[in-house]
């Protein structure tokens, strides 16, 4: 982010399907199904590209766009713009941009990285490609997720987050507290999760193994913000 980004994160904030720019929509996940457009998380990487989690049910998209920069604005003074989006057989409670290696058919594509879970599955999942030849990679299987979540961590209800170091990437699993233990704030409450020591799992070598170049990938994604449902 540059220094004109640096209040960025502060003026945003999310409403069902929508990102709100300073009390204003600038991007909608454009689908009718409350269940599937409902945004957790919005990532704001390199030049304003904007990453959007969704999902409420059984499955979520990735929806991609950009916010203009200060003093800018698309057609018809849009302070945003929304792109495309990618379907994942889960909630999408986590995703960020990664950089493909030769592992990938696609080498040095930008590719979509998403973690979550619903009804219809769960686990981590790399999309890349054009639309037309989409690569899809499960770096974590719903099976395998599963396992992680039962045997290894023995939890219940959890929701996943991904969480980059200065040379790994981690699969962060929070405990999902019960509404009684929201901290309500106006009508928007904000919801905090809990994340116990020990309930991660580094998955940077299934990365690199599924077609991930891990070291761009983290130079591509540093003075990236989010802004989250749950804090």
């Amino acid at each position: 982010m540059n220094e004109m980004d640096e209040n960025l994160k502060d003026r945003l904030t999310i409403d069902e399907n929508k990102l709100i720019l300073d009390g204003e929509p600038i991007i909608e996940v454009p689908d009718k199904n409350s269940q599937t457009s409902s945004i957790h998380i919005a990532r704001i990487g390199k030049s304003r590209q904007v990453y959007l989690g969704t999902g409420t049910c059984c499955d979520g998209f990735v929806a991609t766009g950009a916010i203009a920069d200060e003093g800018r604005e698309y057609r018809k003074g849009e302070k945003g713009t929304f792109h495309q989006t990618y379907s994942f057989p889960f909630n999408v409670y986590d995703t960020i941009p990664v950089i493909m290696n030769e592992k990938s058919k696609h080498t040095g594509y930008l590719g979509i990285l998403a973690t979550g879970s619903g009804c219809s599955g769960a686990g981590v999942r790399v999309i890349t490609g054009p639309s037309y030849e989409r690569e899809i990679t499960d770096i974590v299987s719903t099976n395998h997720y599963e396992d992680l979540r039962k045997t290894e961590f023995d939890i219940t209800s959890v929701l996943p987050k991904l969480r980059i170091e200065e040379n790994e990437i981690y699969l962060d699993f929070h405990t999902i507290l019960t509404e009684k233990d929201f901290t309500k704030v106006g009508d928007d409450s904000p919801k905090t999760l809990s994340h116990m020591p020990g309930l991660s799992k580094d998955i940077t070598s299934w990365l690199i193994m599924g077609g991930v170049d891990v070291a761009k990938t983290i130079e591509h994604n540093k003075g990236s913000i989010e802004i989250r449902r749950y804090a």
